[in-house]
């Protein structure tokens, strides 16, 4: 087990499972930019379209929570 799934193991103990799912969800979009950035692999629309969405829900969901506190 590495070392990054550990602390994702150890701290979705202490969030929603909702905010996990997420988070985990945002992975995906995350490796893509940065393969982008790192390597220079250009994405596909379509996986810039679906990253999209994804980070949208994810800061949605923060910025509602946020306000709920």
């Amino acid at each position: 087990m590495t070392l990054g799934m550990i602390f994702f193991v150890a701290g979705s103990a202490m969030i929603p499972s909702a905010l996990a799912a997420l988070i985990t969800v945002s992975e995906g979009p995350f490796g893509a930019i940065w393969a982008w950035i790192g390597l220079g692999e250009v994405p596909p629309l379509t996986t810039v379209i679906g990253g999209a969405i994804v980070l949208a829900a994810v800061v949605t969901r923060l910025l509602i929570e946020k306000n709920e506190i």
